[in-house]
């Protein structure tokens, strides 16, 4: 969490994802696609083990396809194409049971900027 330029109320608050440490990719919805669920699971888990908020960046690839696009438009990410709707929503809803499951309760964004602003973490 980082607070641009000053600590007060009329500043940009940038909202990194969540990281386990400065060396391995960020915890998002996308990495289950490019390193697999169980990993994305795992790295998942750590974060849960925080016992802070965070949120869960879900790319608007993640969940369509590429019956969702006009096709005079390109695809540009191969998911969109390769995955179908239906594996995607499992997935994204395999994830979200995970996530409640493990005792997360979902949070607005702003609670998580006001958690972070208090806590200067």
């Amino acid at each position: 969490m980082k607070i641009n330029p000053k600590n007060t109320s009329n500043t940009i608050l940038e909202m990194p994802m969540p990281t386990i440490n400065k060396y391995t990719p960020p915890v998002w919805h996308t990495a289950g696609y490019v390193f697999g669920w169980e990993y994305l699971k795992k790295n998942l888990q750590k974060i849960l083990n925080l016992d802070k908020p965070f949120f869960y960046l879900i790319h608007p690839a993640d969940f369509l396809d590429e019956n969702d696009m006009n096709g005079k438009y390109k695809l540009a990410l191969e998911r969109m194409k390769q995955i179908s709707f239906e594996k995607k929503i499992y997935y994204l809803q395999d994830v979200l049971e995970y996530i409640i499951n493990n005792g997360y309760r979902g949070v607005k964004l702003i609670e998580i900027a006001k958690y972070y602003g208090a806590n200067d973490n």
